[in-house]
């Protein structure tokens, strides 16, 4: 396919003609989901989990605060309607966890026999956790 910028061909048009379902964006939303995943299903001592849910004592800098790691995690989450202790409880279960991520959300929960809402999975999650 010989285009240049000068065609003026959007990019949504491009990923469709190659048939490329998933921007770069949705793909670093889903890494991100899958490291946490990861890293949440490893044992507490080690160096990742300790970074990811140890504090820092002091005194920060002046000015905004930095945007970290977790922030955007609990960003992706919001966007897909879970906060960050569903996620960790999800996560357990790594089976479930990655079909969370990596397809629909209904293959899962259809395996369990539960129907797909947002106010359904809330309320279901507690009864999938505690079996």
């Amino acid at each position: 396919m010989d285009v240049t910028r000068r065609d003026h061909i959007k990019n949504v048009d491009m990923r469709a003609d190659f048939y490329i379902r998933e921007d770069i964006v949705g793909r670093i939303h889903t890494r991100r989901l899958g490291y946490f995943g990861h890293v949440v299903t490893k044992d507490q001592h080690r160096l990742p989990y300790t970074v990811l849910y140890g504090r820092v004592e002091g005194n920060r800098p002046k000015g905004r605060p930095r945007k970290r790691w977790l922030d955007d995690f609990i960003d992706d989450c919001y966007h897909r309607g879970w906060n960050i202790v569903e996620a960790t409880h999800l996560a357990t279960d790594r089976q479930c966890y990655r079909t969370y991520i990596y397809t629909a959300v209904t293959a899962c929960l259809g395996a369990l026999g539960i129907a797909m809402t947002t106010k359904i999975i809330k309320l279901t999650f507690v009864e999938i956790t505690t079996k």
